[in-house]
C-alpha cells in the first residue's frame, strides 16, 4: 500500500485509474543478437493487457554490443549487452506497443503501428504513470500516443534515481490528439538497464461515476500488482 501514496496523491476525487499493463503474465521475451537484421518482436495476449495485447521490438544497432533484450516477467526489463554498458555508442532500438492488433506491424520499426481501433476513450486531462524499480542512476522512456485518426504525440519520461513513482500529462505530448479515441500507445525505451514494474494511466471520469469509480480501479490496480519494495 506504501508504494501507491505518489500515485494516490495525484488523483482528484473524479479521477480513475486504468490499467495499461501491469505485467504479472504472460512471460515474454524479444532478443537480438545481430546488427541490421530487421529486428526481433514477440506478441502475447492477456485479458489485463490494455486492448488485449502487447507487442514488443527490439533491433540491435550497437556493433560493439552482444544482444539487446526486451523481457516481461512480473515486470518488463530492457536490457543491452555490451563490454561497456556505461558509453554505448549507438543504443539499441526497444518499444512495447499496446494496439489490440495481432498483425505483428513492430517488426518493421519504420512503421507506426496499426490505430484504426479505439482501445481506450479518456478525456485530455488525465496523466500516464509509470512505477519503476528502484534504480540508481537515472533512466529514460518516451510515450508516444496516437489517435484512430492517425494524429499522434511523444514525450520523454525521466525515470529518477531513488525513485518508484513517474507521470507524465496527457497534455506533454501536444494538442492535437483526440483523446476519446486512442487507437495505439506506444512505450519506447531510450537508455540501457530501465526495469518497470506497472504501467497506467489517470483519466478525468464524469462527476457521477467519481469514487466509486476510483475506488474500483484502484483496488483492481493493487490487486494485479505484487510491488517490489
Amino acid at each position: 500500500m506504501v508504494a501507491f501514496v505518489g500515485l494516490m496523491a495525484t488523483i482528484a476525487q473524479a479521477d480513475s485509474v486504468v490499467v495499461i499493463d501491469s505485467f504479472n503474465g504472460p512471460a515474454q521475451d524479444a532478443v537480438d543478437e545481430t546488427v541490421s537484421d530487421g529486428g526481433f518482436s514477440a506478441t502475447a495476449a492477456g485479458a489485463s493487457i490494455l486492448g488485449g495485447e502487447r507487442e514488443l521490438f527490439v533491433s540491435l544497432n550497437d556493433v560493439d554490443a552482444y544482444s539487446v533484450a526486451l523481457k516481461v516477467n512480473s515486470s518488463v526489463a530492457f536490457e543491452e549487452y555490451s563490454p561497456d554498458t556505461t558509453a554505448l555508442i549507438d543504443p539499441s532500438v526497444a518499444h512495447i506497443t499496446w494496439d489490440g492488433s495481432s498483425l505483428g506491424d513492430g517488426v518493421d520499426n519504420s512503421l507506426a503501428p496499426s490505430y484504426a481501433d479505439t482501445i481506450a476513450s479518456w478525456g485530455s486531462g488525465g496523466t500516464f504513470y509509470v512505477q519503476t524499480r528502484n534504480q540508481k542512476v537515472d533512466t529514460q522512456i518516451s510515450i508516444q500516443v496516437w489517435d484512430t485518426a492517425g494524429n499522434s504525440g511523444t514525450a520523454n519520461v525521466l525515470l529518477a534515481a531513488n525513485t518508484t513513482d513517474n507521470y507524465l500529462s496527457f497534455g506533454s505530448l501536444g494538442g492535437g490528439i483526440d483523446w476519446a479515441n486512442i487507437g495505439a500507445i506506444r512505450m519506447n525505451f531510450l537508455t540501457d538497464n530501465v526495469v518497470i514494474n506497472s504501467f497506467a494511466a489517470v483519466v478525468p471520469v464524469p462527476a457521477a461515476a467519481g469514487l466509486g469509480t476510483l475506488g474500483m480501479s484502484l483496488l483492481g490496480f493493487m490487486r494485479r500488482r505484487k510491488l517490489v519494495a
